[in-house]
Parts: structure tokens; C-alpha cells; sequence
């Protein structure tokens, strides 16, 4: 027996809660529910379950809970427009948890007969929470930390607790990083060392993957979150050609305004709205908004964020000195309502800078009383405020530099670049697990007595012409090298059968950027070597570029050797230097048991020649570890 429930809003003691209804079916009525494994496409049917359209007749009970939804006029009748959560039941066992949307009604001498309802299964929930938002709208305050030289040191050196979930990976943009060269960029010299304040950080993915959980309300769960080609995965946070250091910004303090009636002195919020001043006092037909910042120190560069209802309204980056800022300046043509009114503007200011100083901020605000266009207009003197002397902190912002991507796409990039199935196992909660695991956990049912031999339909196998694994196309100098010598992209995989008939293409395409690396080997004599590993984000003429996201993989702490001696890398922070013995080694490559090459894995689709342990070792790639049992 077929059972469906669907979850309705009733105010119970004055509080909306979701009420499971069910809903009444025809005797005869066929439920077909089709499972999607895989869709790469779209987020919402990497794995969903979703049903043909069926119906169910016009009951009492079916009536009552899908009242009104043809009357625009009724606020709280049922809601077309919207998806409701419920379930399905066989023979009382929960099946399938998903989402109903109403799709159409029969009518029959004017009165409904049926519903025609669809049901889609829960990871479409998935999808339409992250909609369009971006990597960088997530919260990441955690991580930041005092970015001041014992802080860097500690965190290169990686023995600090902040090593856990920050790196700075030796990776160039403003040079070469040469190692036993005795060059001016040989970093472990002094003319050549490092300055760490070029560096961008970089952190792990199960943390981007908690604060994923954090923002939607979410779960995940599963073995390969807990495995280390998953934990020892890292996201390359830059977002730019070269660092800028962006501190953790400040909100201004409006604690002595002297009229409360346009600042809230709790939020710190500067708030008006245009309108009718006779009508409403606090409303105006023009409004003048200024914001004078002083800083102590007119050498160091500052940004201000101006945010509006707490979104970003503008931003004046690299300033220097005392600026009058003109926040706003419209009259009320300039403006149009929404739903017949005009909205609150409620302003919020926030100063960052790229080393901690003192500023001092006061405002000047005005407005139109009287009717526009031929007003008089004069700063409300009442409203300016004496100034306020503040301190910015050296709090290294993290979300400043997470690259330019959707939470779906970099969601969706994992899921491809590991083979993994999504399954639902609550509305919130979702476990990740390849799909050779997936597979394996089923079991061989003998279903032969069910099934009727009358008449067969036997189709062909589905056949690509052609199988393509591929990344983002890397500017980067030496993938261009790599790509004029092979005629192929670094990391990318495709293969074409000439003799197959058919034209379609299996393709996976990663949301990310595969640069190569390169072990350093300097070339002062035949036998002296080095392990240093590094990369220059450099393009084709040099220049330093901003790559895709790019992951890599931590593979611990790595003393730095020349010729097998232990040598130290040289840093400067500001006018501090110090010197490590190790580093932090990133790369695409990664070692799950030491040095045995059976266990070493890389971030590419084809198995491309290592460059940490040897020219003969070939890491697995993407496709060997987690497609080759599913496509061959």
C-alpha cells in the first residue's frame, strides 16, 4: 500500500508548525518513481528520485489541503507557487523524503474533479539552497588570525595549532623561487629570500565543507569525508595577481550622535528613507549623507565598505589620508517605491587597512524639508557628529581572497573530480561516497519469478565516440609548455575511438585550474640536487596572473635539502627576518603511505609523471582511482 504525506503550516498557539497531512489517492492511480544516479549538470540530479506527474482525486481531504490554491486573493490558502516537503510510504516504511508541487486542477462542471501533483526527491533541496551564492558569501571569521611575523612564522614552520586549517604555500607570483642557485632569487639567501607578505594563504576543503553545513543548516557525512585524499585536500585562496594584505575590517562606532532619529546607536546604523516630511518627520525629498574619515598615519592605505541593509552598497579601496566621503546624494526622482513606499536605507560603515592604525570618523547629514523641486536644503548641524577615534586590527580577513566561484560549482567540482554519489538521507542531511562503494554495498537479488518473458525489448548499449576528463585551461607559463610539446592540457584526459559510428561525448569538466609544479634543480653542477618543490602563477609573457580555483594536497613538513644537507629558506615579514629548515610541501601529488609509490595519488584525470619522489614514479589519477571500474 502506497501511502503520501505532505507537510502543511498550521498555527498552532500562534506559532506556524508543519502538519503532516495525507493525501487521498484514486484506487487505480500507477505511481512511477524513477531513480537518477547521475547528472554532473545539475547539482539537483547528481542523485534524486523523481515521479511522472500523477493524480489524486478532488476529496474532502484533498480539498482541504490543497484549499484555495487557485484564489490569488485568499493569503493563506495552499501555495501553488511553492514546493511543500513530504514523504512516501510503502506499506507504512518511509520509501522516498522529497518535496510536492502542485501542478495543475481538473474542473468539471465547475468543480474540481483531480490534482495533478509531481514529487522530486530531497537533493533538489540541495540546489535551491546554495542557489547562486558564492564561496566567498560564507562565514570564515574563524580563521582569521593576527597576521603579524610570529604568527606567519608559526604558521609556515606548521607547528602551530593555526597550521591545522592555514597554510601559505611556497608558491610564486611576483618572481621565481630559486633554490641553490646563489641568484638574487635564491630563498635561501638573503638578497633572495622570501618575503612572506607576498605569499597567499590557503585552507582546507572539509572546512569551506563546514561552513557549507554552518551556513545552510546541512549535514554531510560519509567515509570518503573522513579519508585522507579528502582531508588533506586544500583550496588555494587567490583571488588576485599579487597579494594585498586585507586586515579584518572595523565597523565605525556611532556612539555620541547627538539626534537618534536618523542613527541607531545599538547597530550603529545611519537610517532615512525619502517620502513626505510633512506627512513623516524623518522622511525627506532630498538626502546628503557625508563620512570624514582622519587616520593617525596618512602613509597607510584603507578601504571602506559601505553596506546597505547589510548588503555591500560601495567600497573605496587604497585610500590615503583624511577623505571626506559622500555616502549619499539623491533626490527623491533619483529613487523609486516599492509597493508604494520608499524604502529604509539603513547604512553601516566598516574600515580595514593593510597595517593597524588609528582614524578618527564623524558625519554630516542633511536633508530637503520642504517640498522638491525649489527646496532650501542645509546640513542638519544636530546630526554631525564629533569624532570618534577607532583602531583597525591586524586580523588577516581570510574571505578577502577565496576565488571567484559559486558554492554549487565548488560543490559539484568535488563530486566530479571523486565520482560521488549524493544520497539523501533526511531533508538536511546527505552522505558523500564514491561510486565503486556505492556499488559495492549492493547485493544480487534473484527477481526472475516476478518477471514475465511474453515480450522483450533488447536496445544497444549506449556508446561515446569520444571520453573527455578535463580542467580549466591554465594560463600558467609551464602548462603552456607543456600543452605546444604534447598537444594536450596538463592533467586532462581524452581519448577518441575513429572507428565508432556514434558522435556523442562523455565529458567531465572540473571547475578548476591544474598548474604544474616543478622540483627545483639548480644548474651549478651535474650532481647537485635539491627537493625543493615549488610554482610560479606566472602566464606566457611572465606576468603574474589570477589562476581558476586550484586545490592541492598537503603533504606535511619537508626539510629543505641541497645535495643532502639540511639548508634553511630565508623570510622577511615587514623588518623582521627569520629562517625555517622546512616548509610545508603542496602539491598536486600526494603520499597515503609514506614512500611506497603504490599509494601515491594526484589531483590530475591521467597519470602524469610525478615530480615529488622521482621522473619514474606516476601518481594515480582521478580516473584510475575513481572512474576507470565505472566507464570500462
Amino acid at each position: 500500500m502506497v501511502g503520501i504525506y505532505i507537510y502543511i503550516d498550521e498555527l498552532i498557539d500562534d506559532v506556524l508548525t508543519p502538519i503532516s497531512k495525507r493525501i487521498e489517492l484514486f484506487d487505480d492511480e500507477t505511481i512511477s518513481i524513477t531513480s537518477s544516479i547521475q547528472n554532473f549538470n545539475d547539482l539537483g540530479k547528481i542523485f534524486t528520485d523523481y515521479s511522472k506527474s500523477f493524480t489524486v482525486p478532488a476529496s474532502a481531504v484533498n480539498n482541504k489541503i490543497f484549499s484555495y490554491w487557485y484564489e490569488n486573493a485568499v493569503s493563506d490558502g495552499f501555495d501553488q507557487r511553492k514546493k511543500y516537503f513530504g514523504r512516501i510510504e510503502i506499506d507504512d516504511i518511509p520509501f522516498r523524503f522529497g518535496k510536492f508541487q502542485l501542478e495543475k486542477a481538473d474542473k468539471k462542471d465547475n468543480m474540481v474533479e483531480s490534482y495533478t501533483i509531481n514529487f522530486t526527491g530531497n537533493l533538489t533541496q540541495l540546489k535551491d539552497r546554495f542557489k547562486d551564492d558564492k564561496l566567498n558569501s560564507l562565514d570564515y571569521s574563524s580563521l582569521n588570525f593576527d597576521y603579524t611575523s610570529a604568527k606567519v612564522s608559526e604558521i609556515l614552520n606548521g607547528l602551530s595549532v593555526l597550521s591545522n586549517t592555514i597554510a601559505f604555500p611556497l608558491i610564486a607570483s611576483n618572481r621565481r623561487y630559486e633554490c641553490g642557485t646563489g641568484s638574487a632569487s635564491d630563498i635561501t639567501t638573503v638578497s633572495g629570500r622570501i618575503d612572506a607578505r607576498e605569499l597567499f594563504p590557503a585552507i582546507p576543503v572539509y572546512k569551506i565543507f563546514e561552513f557549507i553545513e554552518s551556513r545552510y543548516g546541512l549535514t554531510f557525512s560519509g567515509v570518503f569525508l573522513e579519508s585522507l585524499i579528502f582531508t588533506k585536500l586544500w583550496l588555494y585562496l587567490k583571488n588576485a595577481e599579487k597579494f594585498t594584505v586585507k586586515n579584518e575590517p572595523v565597523q565605525l562606532d556611532i556612539f555620541n550622535a547627538t539626534s537618534t532619529s536618523i542613527f541607531n546607536l545599538t547597530t550603529n546604523e545611519l537610517f532615512f528613507k525619502f517620502g513626505n516630511p510633512t506627512v513623516n518627520p524623518l522622511a525627506g525629498r532630498r538626502w546628503r549623507a557625508f563620512l570624514i574619515i582622519s587616520p593617525s598615519d596618512a602613509t597607510i592605505p584603507y578601504t571602506l565598505s559601505v553596506y546597505d541593509n547589510g548588503i555591500l552598497y560601495q567600497t573605496y579601496e587604497n585610500q590615503l589620508g583624511q577623505i571626506t566621503f559622500t555616502i549619499f546624494d539623491k533626490i527623491i526622482t533619483q529613487e523609486a517605491p516599492v509597493n508604494g513606499d520608499w524604502i529604509t536605507h539603513r547604512f553601516t560603515f566598516f574600515v580595514s587597512s593593510n597595517l593597524p592604525f588609528t582614524f578618527s570618523s564623524r558625519f554630516q547629514v542633511g536633508k530637503d524639508e520642504d517640498y522638491f523641486p525649489n527646496p532650501p536644503f542645509g546640513l542638519f548641524e544636530a546630526n554631525n557628529i564629533t569624532p570618534v577615534s577607532q583602531s583597525t586590527t591586524s586580523n588577516l580577513n581570510i574571505q578577502n581572497y577565496v576565488p571567484d566561484i559559486t558554492v554549487e560549482s565548488f560543490v559539484i567540482g568535488i563530486i566530479k573530480a571523486h565520482n560521488l554519489m549524493i544520497i539523501p538521507l533526511s531533508d538536511t542531511s546527505f552522505e558523500f561516497i564514491p561510486m565503486d562503494a556505492y556499488f559495492q554495498r549492493g547485493k544480487y537479488l534473484d527477481i526472475t519469478k516476478y518477471c514475465s518473458t511474453e515480450s522483450e525489448q533488447i536496445s544497444k548499449p549506449r556508446i561515446y565516440k569520444s571520453i573527455k576528463f578535463a580542467f580549466e585551461k591554465s594560463e600558467n607559463i609551464i602548462n603552456n609548455s607543456f600543452r605546444g610539446l604534447f598537444n594536450r592540457d596538463y592533467g586532462d584526459l581524452d581519448f577518441t575511438n575513429e572507428n565508432i559510428s556514434s558522435t556523442e561525448v562523455y565529458e567531465v569538466k572540473l571547475p578548476f585550474e591544474d598548474i604544474m609544479y616543478e622540483r627545483y634543480i639548480p644548474p651549478i653542477t651535474d650532481t647537485e640536487v635539491t627537493n625543493f618543490v615549488t610554482a610560479t602563477l606566472w602566464n606566457k609573457d611572465q606576468q603574474a596572473y589570477t589562476p581558476k580555483p586550484v586545490l592541492m594536497y598537503l603533504n606535511n613538513r619537508v626539510p629543505l635539502r641541497i645535495d643532502g644537507t639540511n639548508t634553511a629558506i630565508k623570510y622577511v615579514f615587514g623588518g623582521v627576518t627569520f629562517d625555517q629548515l622546512s616548509y610545508r610541501l603542496f602539491t598536486n601529488e600526494i603520499e597515503i603511505a609514506g614512500t611506497d609509490t603504490a599509494f601515491l595519488y594526484g589531483f590530475n584525470f591521467s597519470d602524469e609523471v610525478g615530480v615529488v619522489n622521482s621522473e619514474n614514479a606516476f601518481p594515480k589519477g582521478l580516473y584510475d582511482t575513481y572512474y576507470a571500474n565505472y566507464v570500462e
